[in-house]
């Protein structure tokens, strides 16, 4: 996010391009240097709105739905999944996929009793649609 809108990387994080670059045709981009944090170039001129984001309490995670009959828990911003059965022990969606080792316990009102927040990675962008469904850019 930059400027309260949302980007995603192109050419191995060289270059970020606005996430409405296909559905609204925006042309608003940030280029970095090789360190892929640094900007070198800011072209900010978008032709839609800022997305609008909710921000969420930190003691507490969320249930968000994310697909069709699908549901995510939030919490800080990453999204979790359940392992086992009693559905008070979740680990960050990313585990599987990039070995992330973040985790959580909660009660059973998503009360959080314990987090190891030390993810691999940046959290995902979400954006929440016309019928309430999250949807990652």
């Amino acid at each position: 996010m930059y400027k309260n809108y949302t980007f995603s990387y192109r050419n191995n994080r060289r270059l970020a391009v606005c996430s409405k670059i296909i559905s609204k045709k925006c042309k608003a981009q940030l280029k970095f240097m090789p360190d892929g944090k640094t900007i070198l170039l800011a072209h900010t001129e978008h032709n839609h709105e800022a997305p609008v984001f909710h921000k969420m309490s930190n003691g507490t995670a969320h249930i968000i739905p994310v697909a069709q009959n699908k549901t995510a828990v939030m919490y800080r911003n990453y999204t979790y999944s359940y392992i086992g059965t009693t559905k008070r022990h979740l680990i960050c969606s990313k585990k599987r996929s990039g070995g992330c080792p973040a985790r959580l316990k909660v009660d059973n009102n998503l009360k959080v009793l314990f987090a190891d927040v030390t993810h691999n990675h940046r959290p995902p962008i979400f954006i929440k649609g016309i019928q309430g469904i999250y949807h990652r850019v």
